[in-house]
């Protein structure tokens, strides 16, 4: 770690520390937005928060892939050592160069696309939309050559009431779920080799709560989903009808064969704090310490605030604690995105791995003259005093994928190649 790097640690390590505490509500705030995010489908990779800046406090916004405002150089120059040691680590392709892509942010013929996932080291699984987050089509996208081969038409169900979320690939097939109006779910599948999207099953609606999958993955010749009630249940390939997975009655899934709970049942249960391998019947419980509140575990990190409201992040078994320079995420993973600056000066934003404590800069730069909405921002130009909006992406769990967008150039990261 070089020296700047050093100092920024320092830096968002006590930025950590002087934060003021989340407040008894947070929990429940985010709670609500992780069960409607979920329902938007987990593969939503790309996924961004909305960070106003204001009054000496950040708060988070829950949002959808959006555009940043092009990195500029660099502002005007440090002369305190506080400014100094806030400053921007170094670009992310220079940081980790070959974890980086770099591609235009529309197709050819102007038309948006969402990366979803890798297919392979080369290739994503991207969605093009007829308009914002609904998506028209399914397409295997070349990260070398540019090319597209589009594999399957995304169908648009009569009465439907959500449109297609969750894109997950597994054995050769790309699945999806959307919910109808009735309160029926569907689930879609189709061969990653092209054809025509085909319902595997049509999940009906038991009870007022019941509306949405929560968690959707594919295991050898099955599909296997959660709902937003609980319980995890398990539908052929091929089609048929859904059925009960053992062990998974209430329980939501996180990584397959990895289900938990998600509800917050006080300080000693965090979401995700104890969670049941589904194939095996393994339990793996995480430990929370006298006094934490808010805590939030992944497959492998917890995250939440320690006795002394300062933020961290850890393994589930309690070993290699650090303060968290990152917000609430869920789950929680090794990377997050986090704004580097002062709530009145940001400057950017920085990908933090948790293990090593580096970071570098996304070439995110603050809106300026913005305000924010519930999980949306409007650019109303220079307007004035607003809060200041910047855009960070949002990294769920392990995932591989990161991608963002700045001006006209889509950043792809392979989180994988970050060593």
């Amino acid at each position: 770690m070089n020296d700047l790097e050093n100092r920024l640690s320092r830096t968002l390590t006590g930025a950590a520390g002087r934060a003021p505490h989340a407040p008894g509500t947070l929990a429940r705030a985010v709670e609500a937005r992780y069960r409607r995010r979920r329902q938007r489908g987990r593969a939503l990779l790309a996924a961004a928060a909305v960070v106003v800046l204001a009054g000496g406090t950040s708060h988070a916004l829950l949002g959808e892939d959006v555009r940043a405002v092009p990195a500029t150089s660099a502002t005007t120059a440090a002369t305190s050592d506080e400014a100094r040691l806030m400053a921007l680590p170094e670009p992310i392709e220079r940081a980790w160069p070959g974890a980086v892509r770099k591609i235009p942010a529309r197709m050819p013929d102007g038309r948006a696309f969402q990366p979803l996932a890798f297919l392979d080291e080369r290739t994503l699984l991207v969605t093009t939309q007829q308009r914002s987050e609904v998506a028209d089509a399914v397409h295997a996208y070349d990260l070398e050559s540019g090319d597209l081969r589009k594999i399957a038409n995304v169908p648009t169900s009569e009465g439907a009431a959500l449109f297609s979320s969750g894109f997950t690939v597994g054995a050769g097939q790309v699945v999806w779920w959307t919910n109808l109006e009735d309160g029926r779910t569907q689930i879609w599948s189709v061969p990653l080799a092209g054809g025509e999207a085909r319902v595997v099953d049509t999940i009906e609606r038991s009870g007022p709560d019941t509306q949405g999958v929560d968690g959707l993955a594919v295991t050898g010749d099955r599909v296997v989903f959660s709902v937003n009630a609980g319980g995890v249940f398990a539908v052929p390939l091929g089609g048929g009808t859904a059925k009960p997975v053992e062990g998974g009655a209430g329980l939501h899934l996180l990584s397959w064969p990895w289900a938990g709970t998600v509800d917050m049942r006080g300080p000693q249960e965090p979401q995700f704090g104890t969670i049941r391998n589904l194939e095996t019947g393994e339990t793996r419980t995480a430990l929370v310490r006298p006094g934490e509140k808010e805590v939030t575990c992944g497959l492998t990190v917890c995250i939440g605030w320690a006795a002394d409201g300062t933020a961290f992040h850890r393994s589930r078994d309690g070993s290699r604690e650090k303060a968290s320079p990152c917000g609430p995420s869920i789950p929680p993973g090794r990377f997050c995105a986090t704004v580097v600056g002062s709530d009145r000066r940001p400057l950017g934003v920085a990908l933090y791995d948790t293990t090593t404590g580096k970071a570098a800069d996304l070439g995110i730069r603050p809106a300026e003259g913005s305000t924010a909405t519930t999980g949306t921002a409007t650019t109303k130009g220079t307007i004035g005093t607003g809060p200041r909006v910047i855009w960070t992406p949002r990294i769920e769990g392990d995932q591989p994928l990161l991608s963002y967008l700045v001006g006209d150039t889509r950043y792809v990261v392979d989180l994988r190649k970050i060593g």
